[in-house]
C-alpha cells in the first residue's frame, strides 16, 4: 500500500527544508567569523589585565547578538 501525499505538504516540506538550510548555511558563516576572531585574539600577548579582559568579552557578545539581530 503506497502512501501518497498531497501537493501542498510536499510544498510545505520543500518550504522546511529550505528554511533550515539557510539557517544552518547562517550559522556556519558566523561560526566562521567568529572562528576568525578568535584565532587573531588567540596570538595576542597575554598580558592583559581584567578589565580588558572583561572588555573584550563584552565585545564579542554584543558583536554575536549585533550579527543574529541582523539575520532576521
Amino acid at each position: 500500500m503506497a502512501l501518497e501525499s498531497k501537493p501542498v505538504d510536499e510544498v510545505a516540506k520543500a518550504k522546511a527544508v529550505k528554511q533550515q538550510k539557510r539557517v544552518c548555511d547562517h550559522l556556519l558563516n558566523h561560526r566562521i567569523l567568529i572562528q576568525k576572531s578568535l584565532v587573531a585574539a588567540n596570538t595576542l600577548k597575554t598580558g592583559l589585565n581584567e578589565e580588558a579582559k572583561m572588555s573584550t568579552k563584552r565585545g564579542i557578545k554584543a558583536y554575536i547578538k549585533e550579527m543574529t539581530a541582523f539575520e532576521r
